[in-house]
């Protein structure tokens, strides 16, 4: 499989790039993997931390974190620290009581940065400090009770697949969201009489993750955009921590070269291709923004912010269609890359654009910076004009990436992930929350004033075109048909839902149908274009509905429930037998199987005919024709599947026992099909 990948990726780029952009992949691709074995050697004698004396005042603050909501009344910080939650996981379950640091080094921290490590933790905590506290355990699969070794060089240190060991578990941990999350809840909530308890947890693990998670080792430094996002965490904590004066200048300094150690391996560790981007290289982007801008300027900061912001531009036109949507084909993808664009233009709005001519200095050639520019855009306020309406395209869609009964709507792929927590009161599973901001334009989000710049909404509908009418020959066609090819199904709806006033919303090139009103909410999956490169967070999933009505699911999307720890399960998750969606067993045979982000056989659908009540999909698939009629009625929705040239298959979700993937990791009591309801 291994070397029909590579065949595949050279022939790719030869068809699109031509044999000389083949060459220089082949070179930068060998360029960096020998820095990597330079640098492996040079930090088996050489300390992995860098240590600058920086400026400590000339750091740039990176927030208003004050609220504008005074009146509400919150939990208390104790609840938040023993209940907060991700992917399935909490806090508690990371602790470890009265464990010997000094020895863990030992046993866990390479030699070369055993001796700084050992002098800063006698610097920063006293003999007592592990005896009386709960620390956490930062590269620890709770689940399988695994923790992952920090001595080895991350480059040397590998993600398993298919072992049930999960390193989502440890990486979003490590992200460190918690502890932004605590100090904002803390300035939110003006709890003077806690501050300093707040303060002090929040400054020791931050100090602790950093000592037990040398730069460039383990599996915490695997991933640059897990990098991206702890290193911006940090900057948030840094920055609090440091103007409400709860550090020392040397806890400071260790704290401003941990960004800066973020800052560089990010910058050298670019997750940029010729074959795709995605949300990773997103993410380094506004990390570089992010940590750039908070550091004490000097001339390689300055030239790494005009670089990322020459890329955030960059970026909103590659990753995304013009209707607005992510061109990974996941709603959840979207929504955290939604807000990762809104983060990089707050402080492209802060400070405004300068370019920096200089930035090309950046590159080297063992980083990808060269390549990148000479495949980038220069900014001009004509393309930053279209960048800017493309972004109110991206906020629209988020803002309809809700079902009706106020979940997100989970089309692909879902981590759960954020960048930084907006919901600071959402402590308990699924972290993204832009989708429901952008719904509401008059909530408030405490501290993230940058949605202030998110310009104006945008209507999807001013550009709608209405589809040739293809109704009629559909169902001449189906009349014709054998009971064998065609199949019918009529969801009874609990009480009569108003049709006269249903929105729709037809993104066309992300591959998505709208149907909304106060009483129901209908997705249909409509892709019509594949990219096998962009495929990664995709389910073959086209012609499949999500429907609820008055706030009770009845088709639910089955979300991705896991990605490398068990690679059969992956699969079932994706594949159309977890989807209510036609198929022919000739699909359902060549359909991909344990490919963990890549899709060999989308099966692309076009949209045939569509109005207020109305969709006609079809898919057609070497000598197969499927088609798929749904049409909305105020006491039901009907669904008329078709297949020409061979049998419909058994609609295998109506057996599919497995529940509902609420978020990453997790499972609700929900079933995919609600057979109360829907009864076949």
């Amino acid at each position: 499989m291994r070397i029909s990948f590579l065949v595949s990726i050279f022939l790719y780029l030869y068809d699109r790039f031509g044999f000389n952009i083949l060459i220089k992949f082949v070179c930068k691709s060998f360029l960096l993997k020998l820095n990597k074995l330079y640098l492996i050697f040079l930090y088996s004698f050489k300390t992995s931390y860098s240590n600058k004396a920086f400026n400590l005042n000339g750091c740039s603050k990176l927030f208003e974190y004050n609220s504008e909501n005074k009146n509400k009344v919150y939990k208390t910080f104790s609840y938040i620290k023993d209940n907060y939650s991700f992917i399935g996981n909490r806090l508690v379950n990371f602790e470890s009581v009265g464990e010997d640091k000094y020895k863990w080094t030992k046993n866990n921290i390479n030699s070369a940065n055993r001796k700084f490590v050992n002098k800063k933790l006698k610097r920063f905590f006293n003999k007592n400090h592990y005896l009386n506290n709960k620390t956490l355990m930062w590269n620890y699969d709770c689940i399988r009770k695994y923790r992952w070794k920090n001595s080895s060089n991350s480059s040397l240190t590998n993600i398993e697949y298919d072992r049930l060991l999960d390193v989502k578990i440890p990486w979003e941990i490590s992200r460190l969201q918690f502890l932004t999350t605590i100090l904002l809840f803390s300035k939110e909530n003006h709890l003077r009489k806690d501050r300093k308890q707040n303060y002090l947890y929040v400054k020791y693990h931050v100090l602790d993750f950093i000592l037990s998670n040398p730069p460039m080792f383990g599996i915490n430094w695997k991933s640059p955009m897990e990098v991206s996002i702890r290193g911006s965490n940090i900057a948030v904590i840094t920055d609090i921590l440091f103007h409400e004066k709860f550090l020392n200048n040397e806890e400071a300094n260790l704290l401003f070269n941990s960004i800066n150690d973020h800052m560089m391996f990010v910058k050298n560790n670019l997750e940029w291709s010729y074959l795709s981007r995605s949300n990773h290289y997103l993410s380094n982007i506004i990390g570089l923004i992010v940590m750039s801008y908070f550091l004490p300027k000097d001339e390689e900061n300055k030239k790494i912010l005009s670089f990322a912001f020459n890329q955030l531009f960059n970026e909103i036109d590659y990753q995304f269609e013009n209707d607005g949507g992510s061109i990974e084909g996941s709603t959840s993808y979207h929504v955290f890359s939604n807000e990762m664009i809104l983060i990089g233009i707050y402080f492209y709005k802060k400070i405004g654009f300068f370019e920096d001519s200089n930035k090309d200095s950046l590159g080297s050639i063992f980083n990808k910076i060269d390549e990148i520019l000479n495949n980038s855009k220069k900014i001009s306020p004509s393309y930053e004009k279209s960048m800017l309406l493309k972004l109110s395209k991206i906020n629209y869609f988020s803002s309809k990436c809700i079902r009706n009964n106020d979940v997100l709507l989970q089309i692909g792929d879902n981590d759960s992930g954020c960048f930084f927590p907006f919901n600071i009161y959402q402590i308990l599973g699924e972290k993204k929350y832009l989708h429901r901001v952008l719904s509401l334009p008059n909530f408030k989000i405490p501290f993230y004033t940058f949605l202030k710049h998110n310009g104006k909404p945008y209507n999807s509908n001013k550009n709608f075109l209405i589809i040739n009418n293809n109704l009629n020959d559909f169902i001449k066609l189906r009349e014709n048909a054998t009971n064998s090819r065609k199949k019918s199904f009529f969801i009874k709806f609990t009480r009569k839902i108003d049709t006269s006033n249903i929105q729709l919303d037809f993104f066309r090139k992300f591959g998505l149908v709208s149907f909304r009103n106060k009483d129901m909410s209908l997705f249909v999956v409509c892709k019509k274009h594949s990219n096998y490169f962009n495929s990664g967070h995709k389910h073959n999933d086209n012609l499949s509905i999500d429907l609820v009505v008055n706030k009770t699911a009845i088709i639910t999307d089955p979300g991705s429930f896991c990605y490398t720890s068990n690679l059969n399960l992956r699969s079932a998750y994706r594949n159309s037998m977890s989807h209510f969606t036609p198929r022919t067993k000739s699909m359902e045979l060549t359909e991909s199987r344990n490919l963990t982000f890549y899709l060999e056989n989308e099966f692309n659908a076009d949209c045939e005919y569509l109005d207020n009540l109305n969709f006609l999909g079809s898919i057609k698939y070497k000598k197969t024709n499927i088609f798929r009629w749904i049409r909305i009625d105020e006491n039901g929705l009907f669904i008329k599947d078709l297949a020409e040239n061979e049998d419909l298959s058994d609609y295998k979700v109506f057996k599919n026992n497995k529940k509902v993937s609420s978020s990453y990791g997790v499972l609700s009591s929900e079933s995919i099909i609600n057979k109360e309801i829907f009864k076949f």
